[in-house]
């Protein structure tokens, strides 16, 4: 992380950055991730937050500290010399905040406090989430915060306390783990292939409906690859950015959508559709920050999240791939948790 210092203007000229401890840790942890960026907009997206919550957010620790810390420009914005120094004091006091969050989640005897989970949508909420269920009733004091999202964190500024994605992290500092991998494949209900019948190649599925998902990590330009001649008008049937609306739209009978495998053991009513060519993995990324892991609650977090992608009790995971048909084998393996075939039977 870049640091930024000022040494033209003596320290004594700026008494306001003297009120440091008296600011707010919200407003001081949106201008690190601004002057970072030099940009209001780059650092909502990051944040997750509106851009004019980003800039009020900014206004207040202005007005908190009587000085004026970014200068506003048509390209982005700058520091000013007071935002330099305040730049270069606010920034230990991430490790100063970290070590007091450790504090409060190491209890002796159990675990308690918020530990905050950063996971892609789908893989969030059709498989994580349920997992961590049972490992959150046994920890019954234990504040599990998930945010949905396939943008990547900033783990040094405390964004998330865990990340999970599917793709290796670019962040410096944080340590990495690979869960496993997740395996994609175009997938239909039974109602549709009862009426249109099953594609058997690529040059098939030119007579069907598509179901298409676009968000980032995902391959959004398939469609348009695959079948440069196609109109898309009559052709794509839904066009999505969220993999509950992909999941719901295959499930009834909207058209064909590339779905993970482990839908099938869960006991989805989808059926896979055997086209080799098609069929997508994509690696899922466990991150965190070295400190973070210090915590005893988000080290047994961690510790959970790890054993819910264990390739040897889940082979869906594996990074070779393993056929829906001998994964339905399984189904009867999985937990009552886990399995949501009367949800998706509605």
């Amino acid at each position: 992380m870049p640091k930024f210092r000022s040494q033209s203007v003596p320290y004594s000229e700026h008494p306001e950055i003297d009120i440091l401890p008296d600011l707010n840790w919200e407003d001081l942890r949106i201008f690190l991730v601004v002057a970072r960026h030099r940009s209001f907009r780059s650092a909502a997206e990051e944040l997750g937050l509106a851009l004019n919550t980003v800039r009020r957010h900014i206004d207040n620790l202005e007005h908190s500290a009587n000085c004026v810390v970014l200068a506003r420009n048509p390209k982005g914005v700058t520091l000013t010399q007071a935002g330099s120094e305040l730049f270069d004091k606010a920034l230990p006091m991430l490790d100063i905040a970290r070590g007091a969050a450790n504090i409060g989640r190491q209890p002796q005897h159990e675990i308690s406090g918020t530990v905050r989970i950063s996971i892609t949508e789908g893989l969030g909420t059709f498989w994580l989430i349920p997992q961590l269920v049972r490992f959150q009733r046994a920890n019954p004091k234990l504040l599990l915060e998930t945010n949905s999202t396939f943008r990547e964190p900033d783990l040094t500024t405390m964004e998330a306390d865990v990340a999970v994605h599917l793709k290796k992290p670019r962040q410096a500092d944080v340590k990495t783990v690979k869960l496993g991998t997740m395996h994609v494949m175009p997938y239909a209900s039974p109602d549709y292939i009862k009426t249109f019948g099953v594609p058997k190649t690529i040059k098939d599925i030119e007579n069907h409906k598509i179901v298409e998902q676009l968000s980032p990590q995902l391959d959004v330009s398939a469609v348009g690859r695959l079948f440069p001649e196609k109109d898309r008008a009559g052709f794509v049937a839904f066009s999505t950015n969220t993999s509950t609306s992909h999941f719901w739209c295959v499930v009834r009978g909207g058209g064909l959508g590339m779905l993970p495998t482990y839908l099938s053991p869960l006991g989805a009513r989808i059926v896979p559709i055997d086209i080799p060519e098609m069929r997508i993995a994509h690696e899922i990324w466990l991150s965190y920050h070295p400190d973070s892991k210090r915590a005893r609650a988000v080290a047994r977090v961690i510790e959970s999240i790890r054993k819910s992608f264990k390739s040897d009790l889940y082979p869906w995971f594996k990074d070779q791939f393993v056929h829906p048909n001998e994964l339905l084998q399984m189904e009867r393996k999985i937990s009552d948790e886990l399995s949501f075939a009367s949800l998706v039977a509605q």
